[in-house]
């Protein structure tokens, strides 16, 4: 999701949809976030590349690491996660 539509997008929801929407960080600035974003997916990348094997010691080593990623994000972009899209019908 790199580029301008990482930060605006239009939404095109159906129902039973979710979504996670992301936002600049307080703080920090849109460029900022963009850099540090480009940096971020590049380690994640790097991480999902060196998992090759279901051992539970490579699991286990993947989700502490996939954590320390998902904290270091935190730092520069903030998540939000819509509820359900459900239509509602009245009789």
């Amino acid at each position: 999701m790199a580029g301008a539509e990482y930060f605006e997008m239009d939404l095109d929801l159906r129902i039973g949809d979710q979504l996670t929407l992301q936002h600049v960080a307080k703080g920090v600035t849109e460029e900022e976030a963009r850099k540090k974003l480009g940096a971020w997916q590049e380690k994640q990348t790097k991480l999902f590349e060196s998992m090759q094997s279901d051992a539970p010691k490579v699991q286990e080593s993947f989700n502490e690491n996939d954590q320390k990623l998902e904290k270091e994000k935190k730092q520069f972009v903030t998540k939000e996660v819509t509820g359900f899209v459900w239509p509602m019908r009245q009789k």
